[in-house]
């Protein structure tokens, strides 16, 4: 990564508008604020892997026995209102199923075809920019930007055509899973409009940060079946 980094101050020195550019980055202080930035988010590295270990260590045991937790849940609930909680339970089950089923088959169709893609570009590092690619794309809208940013870095070690090709062959690949595998995702998924899911990002990050992001979308799937079960359903 630092190579790349230097690679791209190269070209970027090579150029009239990129030297200009680098002085006003510089000269407004947002140099500084950068390597804040960066400092911050290699010192939360163990922090970040310490989450990721809990929430795996919590997703074993939710898996393990769910209907412990689940009746767990009903039983807060009023003698006359679990009825209608079991089915909302298992409607919420129902739609993360298949919005997990979907999610995956986007995983293998992104990373298969962009290794592909970046073996015949002539890439190094092929194998992790696709499950880079793959494992982001469980982050809507953000997701494939964030993975992009590697792959141009890594290009720019070998040249700047290589670059546009990456950037070229990236929208290419979120193109195509738009149109095949994005339609069953969102036909087995509740109905919610994709601004929603842009604000929801937006305000849970502000909220929680990398994971609120990350956990946007099942959260506004949960919301928004708990709107349409207990308000929208009953007013009709």
């Amino acid at each position: 990564m630092p190579k790349s980094i230097d690679q791209l101050k190269g070209k970027l020195d090579n150029t009239a508008i990129g030297r200009k550019t680098m002085e006003l980055f510089h000269s407004s202080g947002d140099s500084q604020k950068t390597k804040v930035i960066i400092k911050k988010f290699f010192s939360s590295t163990f922090g970040v892997l310490s989450d990721i270990y809990i929430i795996l260590l919590l997703s074993l045991f939710f898996v393990a026995s769910p209907s412990m937790y689940k009746r767990g849940l009903i039983k807060l609930l009023p003698a006359k209102a679990q009825k209608k909680g079991i089915d909302i339970l298992d409607l919420i089950h129902k739609k993360f199923k298949n919005w997990i089923i979907g999610k995956i088959v986007a995983f293998f169709f992104i990373s298969i075809f962009t290794a592909v893609a970046l073996y015949f570009l002539g890439m190094p590092l092929i194998l992790t920019l696709a499950l880079i690619a793959g494992v982001l794309n469980f982050i809507p809208n953000f997701g494939p930007i964030i993975a992009l940013i590697p792959a141009v870095l890594l290009a720019f070690t070998i040249g700047t055509q290589i670059v546009i090709w990456v950037v070229v062959l990236y929208t290419v690949i979120q193109i195509l899973q738009s149109a095949l595998t994005q339609p069953l995702i969102q036909q087995k998924m509740v109905q919610v409009p994709p601004a929603l899911f842009i604000f929801g990002q937006v305000a849970l990050g502000l909220l929680a940060g990398f994971w609120g992001v990350l956990l946007a979308t099942p959260i506004i799937v949960i919301i928004m079946t708990l709107i349409n079960e207990l308000y929208v359903k009953r007013k009709a």
